[in-house]
Order: C-alpha cells, then sequence, then structure tokens
C-alpha cells in the first residue's frame, strides 16, 4: 500500500476529488473474483500494469500508454498530472485513473478489470476527453494515444510467436514449464476502435520506445520466429479533439475518444502425444524388469 501523491488541477470539486481517491491510501494489484489472475502495477500513478499472474505465473513484462500532441512531442500518460483513481484496493477486480493535461486541457481516463475464466480477460477502456475546466474550443488536431505491450508469457522467450493479423489481431503463443508440468499459453488482443497503426519486433528499452513514438508506427511485423529473446508490439490510435466534430466517424462527441481494448490469456495443460506416452511406459516396465533381474540375481 502507498499514499498517493496527487496534484489536482484548478477547477475539480471536492466531491469528484473524493471520488477520484485522492491522496488516500491505495493497492497496486486487482484480481478477479476466484483470485487466480492478478494483474499488478508499480502504484496507483501507473497507467499500465507490469505483471499479469494466472495461477502464480506471470505472463508480462511491460504494459504502457503514451500521448503525442503534434508539435510537442511525446511522453507517458504517467507523466501527466495524476488527479486520482478508483478502485484498485485488495478485493477489487477493478481499477480506473485519471490523468490531466493542464497546457492542452484534455484528460486522459484509463480503466481496467480482471476476469474470471480460461482464457481470462483483461479489458482496458482508455476515454481522453477536453477537462471540465478547459476553457473555448481546444482544435487539437492529430493527437495520438499509443500502447507498447511486452508480454512475457510463462517468463520465457525462446519459442514464442507473435502475429498481428489486419492491422489489430495480436496473437502471441509461449509453450512455459511450472511445478513440473508444461504448459501452453496464448496470448490475444483485439480493440473495437481499429488502430491507425501498428508494429511488432523485439522488446525495447524504454529510451527506443519513446523514440518510436516520435512517429507515426510503420504497420510491420518484424518479430523473427525462433530467436532467444522477447516479442513486443505497438498500436498507434490518431483523432482530433474538440474541433467542432472532427471525430464523427467514431459516433462520439467532438470533445472526446474513447479505445476499448480486449486482452485475454488462455493456459493450457500440454497432453503428451499417446505414441510418447506409451514409450514413456516401456521404458518405465523395462526399467523394472532390469530392477527385478538385478535383485534375483543378488
Amino acid at each position: 500500500m502507498r499514499r498517493v501523491k496527487a496534484s489536482v488541477a484548478l477547477g475539480v470539486g471536492a466531491a469528484f476529488a473524493m471520488a477520484f481517491g485522492v491522496g488516500v491510501e491505495r493497492a497496486s494489484a486487482i484480481s478477479n473474483p476466484s483470485g487466480t489472475s492478478q494483474v499488478e502495477i508499480t502504484n496507483p500513478a501507473f497507467s499500465g500494469f507490469t505483471t499479469w499472474r494466472i495461477n502464480g505465473v506471470d505472463h508480462a513484462f511491460s504494459n504502457t500508454y503514451w500521448v503525442r500532441v503534434p508539435g510537442q512531442g511525446v511522453q507517458r500518460v504517467d507523466d501527466l498530472d495524476f488527479v486520482g483513481q478508483l478502485g484498485g484496493g485488495d478485493s477489487d477486480d477493478f481499477v480506473t485513473g485519471l490523468w490531466r493535461d493542464p497546457q492542452n486541457g484534455f484528460d486522459v481516463q484509463i480503466g481496467m478489470s480482471v476476469s474470471d475464466g480460461n482464457p481470462t480477460q483483461l479489458p482496458v477502456n482508455i476515454t481522453v476527453k477536453k477537462s471540465p475546466n478547459a476553457q473555448g474550443t481546444l482544435g487539437l488536431e492529430g493527437v495520438s494515444v499509443y500502447e507498447y505491450s511486452d508480454m512475457d508469457l510463462g517468463q520465457t522467450g525462446p519459442d514464442e510467436t507473435l502475429t498481428i493479423d489486419g492491422g489489430n489481431d495480436t496473437t502471441q503463443t509461449d509453450r512455459f514449464t511450472a511445478g513440473g508440468m508444461t504448459f501452453d499459453a496464448v496470448y490475444q488482443q483485439n480493440s473495437a476502435q481499429q488502430p491507425d497503426h501498428y508494429t511488432a519486433g523485439l522488446k525495447m528499452s524504454e529510451a527506443d520506445v519513446q523514440a518510436l513514438f516520435a512517429n507515426d508506427l510503420n504497420d510491420t511485423n518484424s518479430f523473427p520466429v525462433g530467436v532467444a529473446d522477447d516479442g513486443a508490439f505497438a498500436f498507434q490510435w490518431t483523432f482530433n479533439l474538440d474541433t467542432q466534430g472532427d471525430n464523427t466517424p467514431s459516433g462520439l462527441a467532438d470533445d472526446e475518444f474513447k479505445i476499448s481494448i480486449t486482452k485475454s490469456i488462455r493456459v493450457d495443460k500440454v497432453i503428451p502425444e499417446p505414441a510418447t506416452t506409451m514409450l514413456g511406459l516401456a521404458g518405465i516396465s523395462a526399467l523394472g524388469a532390469y530392477l527385478s533381474r538385478r535383485r534375483r540375481n543378488a
């Protein structure tokens, strides 16, 4: 548990501040109702997650969100002013954080929850919206939100696969061993709002991610199969904010833009092939016969 240090922009009412838990103790993890899946964040002001455990096995390394305003560069959502948080307590299965860009007059709200079942799902909802106290028309054109994800399924990398179909549907697979058993893990992701651009390849440092997001993504998958490394991927959504109806295709008011992402992980125990099982039984039988002969000859 940590104490949230938040800066609340002028104009946010006391009731709003209390609802978002400004300055109160918050946990940094959420769990599904059965307790089999936990998602952890490094602190309450962190917009993404660093750990996603299913039955005690971690499948994530880094998930971060970034925003770029033309002419002003790109920055992590975390680096905006943190207004506060809803949920994220020890028994909560959801968390919602709110960040503010006072210079440009918009807020970024990111909420996530975690479900039961196999696959277990992690819906993420992002809303970029004109701040309540912003004056006049923002008229922001070409604003971009980026997501960077480095999923380490089972915390292994050499044999994983990573594909992005149609610029939206992500599938990542890997095989891992835990508790003396072998499992196959499949990660999938889809956005209800078609991303404008994407990229996939090897994992990157934060400095490299920031440099990548300084421009539009290149719509390529350069992840090599069978390498001793981990894959990562990124998506980009670009939109206008509060520009007199330029967001009409999205079906939203012109002073907000929403992104709905569904992430899921399915973990299945690997069942040995019948031939492999019979070979193993034959080996055990032969070993038993050998030991029996040794005892008779002793």
